[in-house]
């Protein structure tokens, strides 16, 4: 059974390694939006790096919230 818990100490990147963000893996819930997140909008979040500070990353949304359509197995 999957869970949902917040990373309490962060997620480690080593220097020239990529860490993939998806549903069933390590991904980002956004909670207590401001604005709705539709499909097909592009919006910007901000990442904090403990050692290189913020980084502002725009990201496009594929999918409507609560889509089913690529991603059966994510339930909450």
């Amino acid at each position: 059974i999957m869970k949902m818990r917040k990373v309490k100490d962060g997620l480690e990147i080593k220097s020239g390694a990529t860490l993939q963000l998806r549903s069933g893996g390590h991904h980002l819930m956004f909670i207590e939006l401001k604005t709705p997140i539709i499909e097909g909008d592009t919006h910007e979040i901000t990442l904090y790096f403990r050692k290189s500070g913020a980084l502002n990353i725009p990201f496009k949304v594929w999918e409507p919230i609560g889509s089913k359509k690529a991603h059966p197995e994510h339930h909450h």
